[in-house]
């Protein structure tokens, strides 16, 4: 590739940058320390638009002024980007800014043996930031391309803490008329979610477009699925029925999918992208775990709402859901199931680190119905005491209250409480 022409789209790119000094931080400052502080190579994943290049700005502002090199790889001009480029680019670089400590790549995995260049910059001193896209080349392969060590660090679409913070509201929970407004945003963000461009506008139809990308260009493109039309009512259901339990000859026979193996890859594929994460039943038999029903959550509410016909979602399944997600954001280490007694009573949520179950948490919107409290209360329970646990967490809608019962402490914490802990 012509060496003039990368010096000018180098320059392109610079004077794109944003002014992202008053953009919302994505992550404390501690955090953020130890994931730029850390020598290895930096992978930033998550799903397609909430946020990664974004972040990449904020990373350099904070800590890389004029310190830095940058390139997009999603810049159509250099579509034909090629291995050998590389050197072309560094030296480009280095002619025009001299040397400098970081490389900043965004959307480079569409490159072919992108890793060996990243390899070899790192291994002479320099830091590296690559950014995993869903449209080429996921978190999970990326590390497969990777020798040596590497970070990972998943982003999602705003918290309701970061929606708060962009909305410029004080939280305090204290107080009568912040506790008032909390309430009435939670109830905006329950249903148009966290992506930014959604917040930044307050227009759901962005949900359509981002939807749209991530089923054409992240799946169907990439994996060069055949039957298209099929594979888009597959998705469109499978979000519809989030927070439901599902076995792959459920949806096989649903479709009239001739294979199990066909279903098991179109699951794949929707969680490969970030937009479905996969939760089981729980059992300590391997056999037994990968015979249960599974159930599918999505990544973001207003997805759910905006793709998966959210007029006829209950609002018990946008509640599990939201809770669902707050959990996979926090817990990155940690595996997550659901759990159900011989008695078919059920728990919506464990949370096990290092095979051991260390929280247990259930959902229900709400509880006017003297049947609804007993299930509820009875399903987490069964699991406190399956588990040996003293303490467990009912997450409602508004409700609140604290139980002790047979030597066990359950407490009902309102969603926007249980959200800015």
């Amino acid at each position: 590739m012509d060496k003039a022409f990368l010096r000018n789209v180098v320059s392109d790119q610079y004077e794109d940058l944003k002014d992202v000094s008053k953009t919302i931080q994505r992550y404390d400052s501690k955090e953020i320390a130890r994931f730029v502080n850390n020598p290895a190579i930096s992978i930033i994943s998550g799903v397609r638009r909430c946020g990664k290049s974004t972040f990449l700005e904020q990373i350099i502002n904070l800590y890389y002024k004029n310190n830095f090199y940058y390139f997009d790889f999603s810049d159509e001009r250099i579509a034909k980007f090629e291995t050998a480029d590389f050197q072309t680019l560094y030296e480009v670089f280095l002619e025009k800014f001299g040397k400098r400590q970081a490389f900043f790549f965004d959307e480079i995995q569409g490159v072919p043996e992108w890793n060996k260049f990243v390899n070899r910059m790192k291994k002479i001193g320099h830091k590296c930031f690559v950014t995993g896209s869903n449209s080429n080349l996921l978190s999970q392969e990326i590390s497969t391309y990777l020798t040596g060590r590497h970070i990972d660090k998943i982003l999602f679409p705003f918290s309701f803490k970061e929606y708060l913070t962009y909305k410029n509201i004080n939280v305090d929970l204290d107080s009568t008329k912040s506790r008032t407004l909390i309430i009435k945003e939670f109830k905006n963000y329950f249903k148009i979610g966290g992506f930014p461009e959604v917040v930044l506008t307050n227009d759901t139809s962005i949900l359509l477009n981002i939807y749209s990308d991530i089923i054409s260009k992240d799946i169907i493109e990439r994996f060069r699925i055949n039957d298209v039309s099929l594979f888009k009512e597959f998705c469109n259901y499978v979000i519809s029925l989030s927070t439901n339990e599902f076995t792959f000859k459920s949806l096989k026979d649903n479709f009239n999918i001739q294979n199990i193996t066909t279903v098991s890859n179109y699951l794949d594929y929707l969680k490969l992208t970030y937009l479905v994460y996969e939760v089981k039943r729980f059992s300590s038999s391997l056999q037994k775990l990968n015979k249960y029903p599974k159930k599918y959550y999505c990544i973001d509410n207003g997805l759910l709402n905006k793709v998966g016909f959210g007029y006829s979602i209950e609002e018990t399944r946008f509640l599990e859901n939201q809770v669902f997600i707050e959990l996979w954001r926090n817990n990155p280490q940690s595996e997550i199931y659901y759990y159900r007694d011989k008695d078919n009573k059920e728990c919506d949520f464990l949370l096990l680190n290092d095979r051991k179950v260390v929280k247990a948490i259930q959902v229900c919107f709400a509880f006017k119905k003297i049947d609804t409290r007993k299930r509820e209360i009875e399903g987490l329970l069964s699991a406190l005491k399956e588990f040996n646990l003293n303490y467990g967490e009912i997450i409602t809608f508004e409700h609140k209250e604290k139980l002790k019962i047979d030597g066990k402490v359950i407490e009902m914490i309102p969603v926007y409480e249980w959200l800015l802990k």
